[in-house]
C-alpha cells in the first residue's frame, strides 16, 4: 500500500492497496492510505506516549495491521494541524456533510456498463462467458464473467437479492463477479 502524504489537494491524490477479495483484508491499508492522503501523519517515528508504533493505532506503521481501529492523539493532532493550515486557502474537500447529495450513483451507473462482458473481454458478444472457447482459454479477463453477480443471499444470509457490490442489477446476461 502507498499514498502521497497530504496528496488529496494536489495532483498526487493517489493511494494504492490490495485486497484478497474475500475477507476485506485491504480495509486497514485503505484506511491508512486515505488518512495519509488527508494529511494524518504516521506514528512510526514517534516516541511520545500513546503515539508509538507499539501502541497499535491506525497510523502506527505504514502497511501493517494495527491492534486498534482508532487514531492516536498525535494522529488526530496532525489532522487538526493540517485542517487549520488549509483554512483560508481554496478548499479541495468538504469538512462537513451537512448537505449530502441525494444522488445514488454506484460504480455500475457511473461507468458505462451496458455491455460489460463485451467491454471487459473486447469481444463482439455481450453474453455471459461461462463456457470458454479455444480462443479465450488464456485470456486474463476470462474469469471476470464466470460467476453469478447475485449469489443466493436467501440461502446464505436470509436476505434479499440486491445485486453486485458495485451496484449492478441482478439478471440474466449480466456481468459475473469472481467469488473465490
Amino acid at each position: 500500500a502507498a499514498s502521497y502524504a497530504y496528496g488529496v489537494c494536489s495532483r498526487r491524490r493517489v493511494a494504492l492497496g490490495s485486497d484478497d477479495g474475500k475477507t476485506f483484508s485491504g480495509v486497514p491499508a485503505a484506511v491508512q492510505q486515505i488518512a495519509n492522503l488527508l494529511g494524518v501523519e504516521w506514528g512510526d517515528k514517534r516516541n511520545e506516549q500513546g503515539c508509538t508504533p507499539k501502541d497499535g493505532h491506525v497510523m502506527s506503521r505504514n502497511g501493517e495491521r494495527t491492534q486498534y481501529p482508532t487514531f492516536s492523539k498525535c494522529s488526530k493532532e496532525s489532522w487538526d494541524d493540517r485542517t487549520l493550515m488549509s483554512i483560508g486557502g481554496s478548499p479541495c474537500y468538504k469538512l462537513n456533510m451537512s448537505s449530502p447529495t441525494s444522488e445514488r450513483r454506484t460504480p455500475y451507473t457511473f461507468f458505462n456498463c451496458k455491455e460489460p462482458c463485451k467491454n471487459i473481454t473486447r469481444e463482439s458478444e455481450n453474453n455471459v462467458l461461462n463456457v470458454p472457447s479455444e480462443v479465450r482459454v488464456d485470456s486474463e479477463t476470462l474469469d471476470i464473467c464466470k460467476i453469478d453477480c447475485c449469489p443466493d443471499y436467501n440461502n446464505q444470509f436470509h436476505g434479499i437479492k440486491k445485486g453486485a457490490p458495485d451496484g449492478m442489477p441482478c439478471g440474466q446476461l449480466q456481468v459475473k463477479l469472481i467469488i473465490h
